[in-house]
């Protein structure tokens, strides 16, 4: 028999784990027996397609787990950031590995939870930051790891994906600091762009199935949309344990999608890779490695899988995801977020937002390395390096 999977939702994002899922079941990889669906009339779509592939649509997890928690080896949570952790923590009281829609959590508290919950259980959970299993991205570490281009001294990520109204209406929680009584800290670096820090944390370390420890933090939090809690801009500097300095810029604030991009220098050459197009490694100025790069969502799922087959296989573990919440929160505790309304325009048609310079910036502080408030734009403030306390997994 295959291996049984179940998903929890089948709109938003989620979509992507549907389309997925009946892929992978279409190639009789899987078991895709069961999904729950809360409001089957909002993706009636969706729906139909999960049923004529023979997935039985339930409306809660009791209901679910009533039929399949015993049977099933895997179960899927694309859900809201708040959603997360009691998800999770139920699945392992059921006996059940998880793959969990990234970021693993809102606060490090729940990571520390969701990792005593994991170790009780015997299973194991995987975050899905899909990028830490597509090939590419694990080339590159593989090559970090060796030495052969020296020790990495400096990573830059610049990205900017415009945003408009629409996204930030899409559910309860977009912009928002806590859903539900529970942290989300939702912003560019805390969802769409989360990836990025990841790779960056995971790129900063040499042992290869390791993140980095980030040991100072300086951050400049900018809202351009007035009706936000948290920011739409955001440049975060990190030091790490091993002397890494890390740069991260990213903004829904403009009106053109521009990378991500990121550039790792080291001591004997550099690493570049830019989203769904390239990356190349250089050693002493000569091309030693890379190539195309490709869509990660179906490595992830397969990656996940592999799990279920064998436990110790690498995978996005919960300690690997949690540095990036550790960020994250700390960045929320000792910072301020600087309103830069005054600053933009809007399309009145999409309701898009666009700060002024953002697209101009970004570009001279990703290929100087700097911050944005080194560029003398005048929406910028600087933040002062702080120290960061042990993050306790």
């Amino acid at each position: 028999m295959g291996i049984k999977v179940a998903l929890f939702g089948a709109g938003g994002y989620a979509n992507s784990y549907v389309n997925g899922l009946l892929e992978l079941a279409k190639e009789n990889e899987v078991e895709f027996v069961a999904c729950v669906v809360r409001t089957p009339a909002k993706v009636a779509d969706n729906v139909a397609r999960l049923e004529a592939a023979g997935v039985k649509i339930y409306p809660n997890a009791d209901a679910l787990y009533a039929d399949w928690q015993d049977k099933l080896d895997l179960v899927c949570f694309p859900t809201g950031i708040s959603s997360h952790e009691s998800l999770t923590c139920d699945a392992l009281k059921r006996g059940l590995n998880v793959l969990c829609e990234k970021p693993v959590a809102g606060s490090v508290k729940a990571v520390k939870n969701m990792i005593a919950a994991e170790k009780e259980a015997g299973k194991f959970v995987m975050i899905g930051y899909q990028h830490m299993a597509a090939p590419d991205i694990l080339d590159i570490k593989r090559l970090i790891a060796s030495g052969e281009v020296g020790k990495v001294k400096k990573i830059v990520v610049a990205g900017i994906w415009p945003r408009a109204d629409v996204y930030y209406a899409r559910n309860n929680w977009a912009g928002v600091k806590y859903s539900d009584g529970e942290p989300v800290f939702d912003s560019p670096i805390n969802n769409a762009f989360a990836h990025y820090l990841n790779i960056s944390l995971f790129f900063a370390e040499q042992q290869f199935d390791k993140n980095a420890t980030p040991v100072e933090m300086a951050a400049e939090m900018y809202r351009a949309r007035k009706s936000i809690e948290t920011f739409d801009t955001v440049a975060l500097n990190l030091k790490t344990s091993s002397g890494v300095e890390i740069i991260n810029m990213f903004t829904h604030a403009w009106n053109v999608s521009r990378g991500p991009f990121i550039r790792v220098e080291c001591e004997g050459g550099v690493i570049t890779w830019g989203n769904f197009r390239t990356w190349a490694a250089y050693k002493n100025g000569v091309k030693i490695a890379g190539k195309e790069t490709e869509d990660s969502r179906m490595p992830m799922f397969r990656n996940a899988l592999e799990c279920v087959k064998n436990p110790g296989a690498f995978r996005c573990t919960l300690r690997l995801a949690g540095v990036q919440t550790f960020c994250i929160e700390e960045m929320h505790k000792n910072f301020e977020i600087t309103p830069v309304d005054e600053y933009t325009t809007r399309d009145e048609e999409s309701g898009q937002l666009s700060l002024a310079e953002v697209e101009r910036v970004w570009m001279e502080c990703y290929e100087n390395g700097v911050m944005p408030s080194a560029t003398g734009v005048v929406w910028a403030k600087k933040s002062e390096m702080i120290k960061l306390p042990e993050m306790g997994f």
